[in-house]
């Protein structure tokens, strides 16, 4: 289910606005770096980040998406009723009739949403470069969208010419993009080649998480002024829901839409 035309044009419109300064600065939608192998700049997908912010503003109305119902708590769970209508939208999202378990009476958690929420977002953006559809966020078996923007970043390190002029999804650590010494020993890329960046390379419709120790991660959506929107997560408003948090300094994984621009001279 995608938003319509008219009505999705109007929320990037707001969204732009919104993001035409970040503490009193211009936002450059056109940052960039390098690795290794290759040069690359930002193309952000804003109708990505505008979606995750019409959805989690809808989740913190304390309404229900019709308008009919108040939630006396202040916001929508996962496990109201009227929140298994926008859950189902998300899984589909993936794929028709995807699986999705809720338990109304008795508050139990469901099926794990927050890829799928992802998902449902980050495609509202999809042109040359698509998402990677999945809902896992890592898990290989489970074509987790994190471990495939890994593997892209890998290939086009082994083969940067190929890829020149092309706008694809790969994935950087933090120690890459935040600039906060976090590398990443999960990813294709080894510690010490994931060089260090600009502390100011974020952009609105990164996709963020901190890596566990194990390997696990949760993702969310970077929306602009430090803040991030996540499903299935409990924000200061409550738990298993969808909101408004700050990203976290030890951010270890990012996936960003980007042209790869060029290639690095090696023999220099």
């Amino acid at each position: 289910m995608r938003l319509s035309k008219n009505k999705l044009k109007k929320i990037i419109e707001s969204y732009l606005r919104e993001a035409e300064t970040e503490s009193g600065q211009t936002v450059n939608a056109e940052k960039g770096g390098k690795t290794k192998t290759f040069t690359w700049i930002s193309t952000p997908p804003a109708e990505a980040a505008a979606t995750a912010k019409k959805e989690a503003d809808m989740w913190e109305s304390g309404k229900s998406p019709d308008g009919k119902k108040q939630y006396k708590r202040g916001y929508m769970k996962e496990s109201d009723r009227e929140a298994h209508p926008v859950l189902k939208k998300y899984f589909e999202s993936v794929k028709p009739g995807q699986y999705f378990h809720q338990h109304p009476k008795d508050g139990k958690e469901g099926t794990s949403w927050s890829a799928a929420f992802v998902t449902y977002c980050m495609q509202q953006a999809d042109s040359e470069a698509k998402w990677d559809r999945s809902i896992n966020h890592r898990a290989p078996k489970q074509n987790g969208y994190l471990h495939l923007a890994w593997n892209r970043r890998a290939e086009i390190e082994k083969n940067p010419e190929k890829y020149v002029g092309k706008t694809v999804y790969i994935a950087f650590s933090g120690k890459e993009i935040i600039g906060n010494q976090k590398s990443n020993k999960h990813s294709t890329i080894k510690p010490e080649d994931q060089l260090s960046g600009e502390k100011d390379v974020l952009t609105p419709g990164d996709v963020v998480g901190v890596r566990q120790s194990s390997g696990r991660i949760h993702m969310d959506i970077y929306t602009g002024g430090g803040q991030i929107v996540g499903g299935n997560v409990t924000t200061p408003k409550g738990k298993q829901t969808c909101g408004y948090r700050s990203i976290s300094p030890e951010t270890s994984d990012v996936i960003k839409r980007v042209e790869i621009t060029g290639v690095v001279n090696t023999n220099t």
